[in-house]
């Protein structure tokens, strides 16, 4: 019971920092969504701040699940606060729906702006502008995403790891650092990049701490 109660205290703690993109997005612009649902908005602009929500719920969920990934390999971590597989997995999917809605939103808002679907923002520019760059970075993020992910479910469906699958699984780290780079880039507040960025050393801290501060309670 011990143990499951700890267990519950980590999905809390992560969730709730997933939900910390929400309460920023309400801050920014929920007066203006507000406004919008009441008065004529600019075409596909609800659509756009509903594009800007999922991206950083997506963001959020990202650092949250390679700082639970780390967790787990963390030596120090006690086995009663690590995060449990069934956990790891559900907010892998969580992250395929952030980032599917991420865009499906973000290309509606362009097709309703500009009358036309935009079909030049699926290809990569390595040398256009400011903002087309950076759009290429979250298309590379998603591209390794899309291999992690599915190698992760294979995995979790496996009796026994697969190291090949395991090896590009890893691949998460590199694409989490790109996403936030593009949801930097793109536009999303840097305070609360800095925020979610400061969850790896205090997560890490925290469990490090408890740790030694019950290990001789354990004697």
């Amino acid at each position: 019971m011990k143990n499951r109660g700890r267990q519950k205290v980590v999905r809390l703690t992560f969730f709730a920092a997933a939900l910390l993109p929400l309460v920023v997005w309400v801050l920014y612009a929920g007066a203006a969504f507000v406004q919008y649902l009441f008065s004529p908005a600019p075409p596909g602009q609800m659509l756009y701040l509903l594009s800007k929500l999922s991206g950083m719920m997506a963001a959020a969920l990202i650092v949250a699940q390679v700082t639970l990934a780390l967790m787990r390999r963390l030596p120090s971590s006690p086995p009663s606060l690590r995060p449990t597989r069934h956990l790891h997995r559900t907010i892998g999917l969580a992250i395929a729906a952030a980032v599917t809605g991420h865009i499906a939103l973000f290309m509606g808002a362009v097709a309703l702006r500009t009358g036309t679907v935009p079909w030049h923002y699926l290809t990569p520019v390595v040398n256009g502008d400011y903002y087309r760059t950076s759009i290429t970075l979250g298309w590379l993020a998603l591209i390794i995403l899309a291999v992690v992910i599915p190698c992760g479910l294979i995995m979790a469906r496996l009796k026994h790891y697969n190291h090949r699958a395991l090896q590009v699984h890893r691949c998460a780290i590199p694409a989490a650092v790109i996403a936030l780079l593009h949801s930097y880039l793109i536009g999303t507040e840097s305070w609360l990049l800095l925020i979610l960025l400061a969850i790896f050393p205090v997560a890490v801290w925290l469990i490090r701490q408890r740790h030694h501060d019950t290990a001789p309670e354990a004697r």
